[in-house]
């Protein structure tokens, strides 16, 4: 079952009560046509910075694109749930050495939600609370 036109979506966060800015963020992949939606299907991603660390919005956006990024690199994987769990592995692997490669240490944390629709199945990922 193929789904180009019949998947809707809204994308939105809110920065909560609590801080003063919006830690959040999201990023998707939305197939371009049949063939692109058998290879990659849907992807939505929104990943919540940790408050308290220095620089949740970074990491919540470097998780989100990094993710996003090697997802779609790996069209070759055959396992959805593997290729989207694979793509969060390496995001993370991208954070941790963007972190340790800093010149001054910031603590950066995230969690991440992930849902790739294929065909008639989604594959959820969660990562964080």
């Amino acid at each position: 079952m193929l789904n180009v036109d019949s998947v809707e979506a809204v994308l939105r966060t809110d920065q909560g009560q609590v801080r003063d800015h919006n830690e959040d963020f999201v990023a998707y992949y939305e197939p371009v046509g049949r063939a692109d939606e058998v290879k990659n299907g849907w992807l939505y991603l929104v990943a919540d910075g940790v408050g308290g660390a220095e620089a949740g919005e970074v990491a919540s956006q470097v998780a989100c694109e990094q993710t996003l990024a090697h997802y779609l690199a790996d069209g070759q994987t055959s396992d959805p749930a593997e290729r989207l769990v694979t793509a969060i592995r390496r995001a993370n692997d991208e954070l941790r050495r963007m972190v340790s490669e800093r010149e001054i240490p910031v603590r950066m944390a995230t969690t991440l939600v992930g849902a790739a629709i294929l065909g008639n199945r989604a594959y959820l990922a969660n990562v964080g609370d």
